[in-house]
């Protein structure tokens, strides 16, 4: 019995201290578009988000939206009557928690767990697309 709870205190200790555990798999981040000479708000300009070439998500800006971590960069492609079409790229990082992770022996295995789920990794939590309007446009 004591065996046991000496166990689930260390899993438990393991698994609370990873970055899945405290990031989460899923990550929420805010889309804008923006006039890239006024840098007035665009309101309504449709954005097209592919993280991979199977899955895409369709919204209008501004929106904020949760996605999967670890599906690599995301392409954005966003379009407004007036404007040229934009291509961005939501760039993605390593979580700062995963090297805390690595660094520590008790919860380095948790940080291999990270690795295989996507927890590891980051995307900013704001993207601000910059659109340029059309030349026939004023």
């Amino acid at each position: 019995m004591f065996a046991r709870t000496i166990v689930a205190l260390l899993l438990a200790l393991l698994f609370t201290a990873c970055t899945t555990g405290t990031s989460g798999l899923h990550q929420k981040f805010t889309l804008r578009a923006m006039d890239s000479k006024t840098y007035n708000l665009i309101e309504n300009a449709t954005c097209i988000i592919k993280p991979d070439e199977e899955a895409e998500y369709k919204l209008n800006t501004p929106k904020t939206i949760e996605l999967r971590r670890g599906q690599g960069n995301f392409n954005v492609t966003c379009t407004k009557s007036g404007y040229k079409p934009t291509f961005e790229i939501i760039p993605q990082s390593i979580n700062e928690s995963f090297y805390k992770d690595m660094g520590n022996v008790v919860t380095r295995i948790g940080g291999y767990v990270d690795l295989l789920t996507g927890a590891v990794f980051d995307y900013p939590n704001q993207v601000t697309v910059l659109m340029t309007r059309s030349r026939n446009e004023k």
